[in-house]
Formats: C-alpha cells, sequence, structure tokens
C-alpha cells in the first residue's frame, strides 16, 4: 500500500512537471501549503498562542488550552468546512473539505503528515506538562483521537452517519 501511494505520488509529479504550466490544475485554495515557511509559520502561530495562555495561567494547563483551541479550529477548517472562497473553481471542490483538497486528495504527503503529527505533539505536550491530570487528560485524548481519525486515508470523503454530507 505504502509503494503505491510512493509511485503514484512520483508519477502525478512527473505528469505535473511535463505538462505545461496552463494545463496543469492548481488548487488555489490549498497550494499556500507547499510554500517554504509553512509548517514554520504554523507551528510558531500555535506556540505564540501557548505564550499568550502563558499570562494568565500555568504552562500545563495553558498547553491544554492550547490543544483543545486547536482541535476546535482545526476541525472546522480542516474537516468540516467545504468548498473553496474562490470563484475561479466552478464549484469543483464544492462538496470537499480542505483536507480533502490537500496535495491534490493524494494521502500520506509530507503535508498531511505534518498536520497529523501537530495534535500528537500537542497532546504529549499537554500530557506530560499536566502531568496526566485527569480530566485534562481524558479531554486532550479524546480531541486527539477525533482529530486523527479525520485525517486517517480510509476516512478520505467519508461522511459518518452522512454528517456534514451535502
Amino acid at each position: 500500500d505504502g509503494v503505491e501511494h510512493v509511485a503514484s505520488t512520483a508519477c502525478v509529479r512527473r505528469m505535473a512537471l511535463h505538462k505545461s504550466p496552463s494545463t496543469v490544475e492548481v488548487n488555489r485554495n490549498t497550494d499556500w501549503l507547499s510554500f517554504p515557511g509553512t509548517w514554520t509559520a504554523y507551528a510558531s502561530a500555535v506556540f505564540f498562542f501557548w505564550l499568550v495562555c502563558c499570562s494568565w495561567t500555568d504552562a500545563g494547563n495553558a498547553w491544554s488550552t492550547t490543544l483543545v483551541l486547536h482541535s476546535i479550529v482545526t476541525f472546522y477548517l480542516l474537516h468540516w468546512k467545504k468548498g473553496a472562497p474562490f470563484q475561479f473553481d466552478q464549484d469543483d471542490y464544492k462538496k470537499l473539505t480542505f483536507w480533502e483538497q490537500m496535495d491534490a486528495g493524494v494521502q500520506l504527503t509530507k503535508n498531511k503528515k505534518f498536520f497529523m503529527a501537530m495534535p500528537v505533539v500537542l497532546f504529549l505536550l499537554a500530557s506530560h506538562v499536566t502531568e496526566y491530570r485527569q480530566p485534562m487528560m481524558s479531554i486532550n485524548f479524546v480531541l486527539t483521537v477525533v482529530l486523527l481519525i479525520g485525517k486517517l486515508p480510509n476516512m478520505y470523503k467519508v461522511r459518518i452517519f452522512g454528517i456534514n454530507e451535502d
């Protein structure tokens, strides 16, 4: 499965290189993810929010607050909201979430692995710094699992119980 994915990704990239710029389809809603510095800016924004939280609470609660807010915001933006804000796409993406549009739907790319790792890293930080205390440990765990389930390759274009289906 992994070998097929690598082969198909390489094939897509080779095909894109051999097409003229006018025939390569670019999703402007997600193409910015491949720009240099995107991951650094994203991680820096999360860290900056943690610093702001530290101004009114201890480090452990700040990490938990960061994880909770990160989970809510990224679930909505990546896995709930559909379509693209641009009119030129002719509604090609109106039934796809941002996550489904990323990297032209190719699974387990570097971008998708990075966005899968972020909630895990936040969970590990929040759990360790709060010394695995309840109830935050359970809340953080549930939120992290929900985010990770939505990012699994098997969940591509799947709507559980028909929720958010158009």
